[in-house]
């Protein structure tokens, strides 16, 4: 262990803690179980180089980490009002009511005249650059979170079984996060951390999980769902 340099260093408890609660609304039955995810002040070092977080069955720790004071592309949601051009569902409509064909051409074609462009607010994506301390300090926390998960709740035989509904058995491991434990605890992470965790790109290289691997977590787990 080594003492973090600069406070900019320091894992953000703040984002540790929201981490948590969140992931206890989502997964109440995480409120019953014992398990402290401890932020410590220091950076963890091995001759492979940093790691931000670690996990035992039951107990997750997060460090500071020289990656906290750097800064990360961060995407969110914002509302922004100007002239739109109608997207590709609506541009197939205009052409049908026109009695046009409809292709790839003339739907491009729809989309470029201005007339049919329209004044209107629309949610869109916007990335800014911010401190990465919260959102890694948010992600480690998510990631550690679920091994914990597994070690607590699934044996061997589960994790197979998953590796199993993910297409991943006996899949070539192309880096450290296409490990089975790694893919669980970042699914784990993908799936039900945060919209704060989740600003950090999913790591290992297959495919991202979605309702099916989350469906399966839950009722292994024995979660009720709303």
């Amino acid at each position: 262990m080594e003492r973090a340099e600069t406070e900019w260093e320091l894992a953000s408890v703040q984002a540790v803690a929201y981490e948590v609660y969140h992931l206890q609304s989502i997964l109440p039955v995480l409120k019953q179980k014992d398990w402290p995810v401890c932020v410590v002040q220091k950076r963890c070092l091995f001759p492979s180089g940093e790691i931000a977080g670690c996990a035992v069955p039951g107990a997750a720790f997060v460090f500071a980490s020289k990656a906290n004071g750097g800064v990360l592309w961060v995407v969110e949601e914002r509302d922004k009002t100007g002239w739109w051009s109608p997207d590709d569902a609506e541009a197939e409509r205009i052409l049908r009511r026109q009695g046009q064909d409809v292709n790839p051409e003339s739907v491009r074609a729809v989309q470029e005249e201005k007339r049919f462009r329209r004044w209107e607010t629309r949610r869109v994506k916007a990335a800014r650059t911010a401190l990465a301390s919260p959102y890694l300090s948010a992600y480690v926390a998510a990631h550690e979170v679920g091994h914990v998960v597994r070690f607590g709740f699934f044996s061997d035989s589960d994790l197979r079984e998953y590796l199993k509904l993910r297409g991943l058995e006996g899949a070539e491991r192309k880096s450290r996060f296409d490990d089975p434990e790694e893919i669980f605890a970042e699914d784990f992470r993908w799936l039900f951390g945060s919209k704060r965790a989740n600003q950090v790109e999913y790591r290992p290289s297959c495919p991202e999980p979605g309702d099916r691997e989350r469906v399966w977590i839950i009722e292994k787990i024995k979660i009720p769902r709303s």
